[in-house]
């Protein structure tokens, strides 16, 4: 990783073209003095927030938020909104946040837990800090300390470059396998490329005391509640449906220039259906860069063209010599997001291609739709996992090690620390285990890298990205969720048309070949040593 910092700290030296395309929308906290902030990686643009004891250094395309009240000072980094009072001005969310944080922890969390967005928040008291993210950690959070200094940071190689670190040597290992190749691209339990650096979760706080870290669980914190009859469960649709579609409002509201990418998939079309009220707002769009978006693109132009919007299509170059630049461009994308998940060329002719041709404000996306679908149970239903989840559970939905026990053993040490540090060894208050490892393992690890790689278009928000509304989603029994029940009632409640049109793509996450495959590799892991317990 050290040549890919060279080569393009070169290049940037030299041209000033392509400085803002680095670390996009990343952060960097530290109460490290930096000698050079003219430098590489910052070139002088970046952001700079002074608390009393420490440096916010944001992307001069990112949002940073500062607030103080009574020796607390508050930080955002990204955006948030709230479905309850209808506040999309983050200055007055932190006043509020700093006034519950006044009244106890508890006030606290639930004042964060109706916020929408994709956000990291931190609430400081001189060299003490508590911070969390967003609900599902789309705004990642890694941490540690380096030469005695606290580092907090989105994009661990933003800290590798500034501090000068190197990759661990474990996980240069791990990731020069073929399963991890084969895999997700992401690192297993809490990990990051560096020993200094950890990465937190979703659901979990950060407390820094001035001496040391720790990692608490903020959620689940009450039992679970599950709808049980006709009328429960019409009430937990209307509640899914208010916060919802009051969530595109306000990405309406906050963004003149949102757009929509609709696909044919069941989180696109709820999206879609939801939005009725501000078709006139939105700048409704599908891409086509590889033939499953082309499926896709017919079904998101057939949806518009039933309900009277327009729809367009945004094509992709094939040939990656059409493009400008591109070779460095793809070193500078893979850079940003620490060389780590895994980007077909596909992926990266599309970036560059969107960010130089689609002027919008925000784009309103679909992700983190799938923890309220019981993916994990969905994903291995012929197998029938066991309901307590072992380390190993954990390494096979992050790599396929096939006959690579070293890379299996690592993955699995990786998780039974991340599940002791969680708590996340069963099912907790109700809420099924399965639920919350695809939240806070898939979702906070996989999903969060790959919509930090794609942060290098524009702003992205997610609707879908509120704790409450996802409690809401896992009260609905798993037979209702396995058969997507809740999304088809509530785009019902949204657009009866986009409901009734004989119109999907099937995921292919669920392909027959694919599940063959998953099912096959599963068998295979799960029968060797012990399933990671040692």
């Amino acid at each position: 990783m050290e040549d890919y910092s060279l080569k393009i700290r070169q290049r940037l030296d030299r041209e000033s073209k392509y400085r803002s395309n680095l670390f996009c929308r990343g952060y960097l906290i530290t109460d490290a003095q930096l000698d050079d902030t003219k430098g590489y990686p910052f070139y002088g643009a970046w952001k700079c927030v002074k608390t009393e004891a420490y440096s916010v250094f944001v992307h001069p395309e990112a949002n940073v938020f500062l607030c103080e009240k009574d020796g607390a000072q508050a930080v955002l980094i990204g955006h948030a909104y709230d479905p309850e009072t209808g506040e999309i001005d983050e200055d007055r969310i932190l006043g509020r946040i700093l006034d519950a944080a006044s009244r106890g922890d508890d006030d606290r969390n639930a004042a964060i837990d109706t916020l929408t967005g994709i956000f990291v928040l931190f609430i400081f008291r001189g060299g003490r800090f508590w911070a969390t993210q967003d609900c599902s950690g789309q705004k990642m959070l890694y941490y540690g300390k380096v030469s005695g200094k606290v580092v907090l940071t989105s994009i661990p190689q933003l800290a590798g470059d500034v501090f000068g670190l190197e990759w661990d040597a474990d996980i240069k290992r791990l990731r020069s396998t073929k399963g991890y190749r084969r895999g997700s691209g992401f690192l297993p339990g809490n990990l990051s490329p560096y020993r200094e650096l950890t990465r937190l979760g979703a659901n979990m706080a950060l407390c820094f005391d001035g001496e040391g870290f720790d990692v608490l669980r903020i959620y689940p914190v009450r039992q679970r509640r599950e709808f049980v009859t006709d009328e429960e469960k019409a009430w937990g649709v209307e509640e899914l449906y208010r916060l919802f579609s009051k969530n595109i409002e306000l990405a309406v509201k906050k963004w003149p220039r949102a757009g929509l990418s609709l696909t044919g998939g069941v989180d696109s079309k709820t999206t879609f259906a939801c939005a009725k009220a501000h078709y006139n707002d939105l700048f409704v769009y599908s891409f086509s860069s590889k033939p499953s978006e082309s499926l896709d693109a017919e079904a998101a132009a057939k949806i518009c063209g039933a309900v009277g919007v327009e729809h367009h299509l945004l094509t992709i170059p094939e040939d990656a010599e059409q493009i400008e630049d591109y070779d460095f461009l793809r070193n500078v994308i893979e850079h940003s997001t620490s060389h780590l998940c895994k980007l077909h060329p596909n992926e990266i002719r599309k970036y560059i291609t969107l960010r130089n041709t689609l002027d919008l404000d925000v784009e309103i996306k679909s992700d983190v739709s799938e923890i309220g679908r019981a993916y994990t149970t969905r994903k291995y239903y012929r197998v029938k996992m066991p309901r307590v989840l072992a380390p190993r559970h954990f390494t096979i939905g992050q790599g396929r090690y096939f006959f690579e026990p070293w890379a299996r053993g690592f993955a699995d040490r990786a998780y039974a620390s991340f599940m002791e540090e969680t708590g996340l060894t069963d099912d907790i208050l109700g809420y099924s285990m399965h639920d919350l490892a695809y939240w806070e393992v898939r979702t906070s690890a996989w999903a969060a890298t790959s919509l930090s790689s794609q942060e290098y278009i524009h702003e992205i928000t997610v609707p879908y990205n509120n704790r409450r509304l996802m409690d809401i989603f896992l009260s609905f029994p798993v037979e209702d969720r396995l058969r997507d029940l809740p999304h088809k009632r509530l785009m019902e409640r949204g657009n009866s048309t986009v409901a009734n049109l004989d119109c999907s793509v099937k995921d292919t996450y669920f392909g027959k070949k694919r599940m063959l495959l998953e099912t096959a590799y599963y068998y295979y892991a799960t029968r060797l040593n012990t399933l990671g317990r040692k």
